[in-house]
């Protein structure tokens, strides 16, 4: 139970992460390109960075030790 919850949550974030990514992509592409070119300019709007995590930010947690702990 816990895990298809943790699972679920994994999913979640992935889709939320290349939603945003997708998002910043289309935005690079239009502040770069006429006409939306003028209209990015007028407004102020620039190029963003896609989100990136390092590969020890990726890694799998071991949910079982978090509950076997001794205090």
């Amino acid at each position: 139970m816990v895990q298809t919850r943790i699972t679920g949550l994994e999913n979640q974030i992935a889709d939320r992460r290349k939603f945003y990514n997708d998002s910043v992509y289309i935005n690079n592409v239009r502040v770069q390109h006429f006409p939306d070119l003028i209209v990015a300019r007028l407004f102020g709007f620039v190029k963003e960075q896609l989100l990136k995590f390092s590969s020890a930010e990726l890694a799998d947690v071991e949910v079982g030790q978090r509950f076997n702990a001794k205090l």
